[in-house]
């Protein structure tokens, strides 16, 4: 399996996250779609994959207090929108941070997040 994250940035990690924290349509989304579907929303992140490489539906998504924690560990957010002094800490063209839109099933974060593995699966 193989990922390009060549043209993502923080802020791309930041809204991936800040949708999977509080869009419930977003994580029906990620769990349910198809291969393909999902190729194209990741690519909207500035993700690139092979439709093959996604795991197939349903993907177990994490909860959404540990994307919160995600965007909070990193400093993703200020004042409820994105904070714009993470993009000139981690963006090296790509974002630093750009793996943590890909996991088993490219389809969330993989971190261990309070004993809870936030991965899809």
């Amino acid at each position: 399996m193989s990922a390009d994250f060549s043209a993502s940035k923080t802020e791309h990690v930041y809204e991936f996250l800040k949708q999977a924290a509080t869009d419930n349509k977003f994580r029906e989304d990620l769990r349910d779609m198809s291969q393909g579907e999902l190729k194209k929303k990741l690519k909207e992140f500035g993700v690139t994959v092979l439709a093959a490489d996604i795991k197939k539906p349903p993907r177990r998504i994490p909860s959404k207090a540990a994307c919160n924690t995600l965007i909070k560990l990193f400093g993703l957010e200020q004042k409820g929108s994105f904070n714009p002094y993470a993009a000139s800490k981690y963006d090296y063209n790509p974002s630093t941070l750009a793996p943590l839109m890909m996991t088993i099933g490219y389809a969330m974060p993989l971190a261990a997040i309070d004993s809870e593995v936030a991965a899809a699966g």
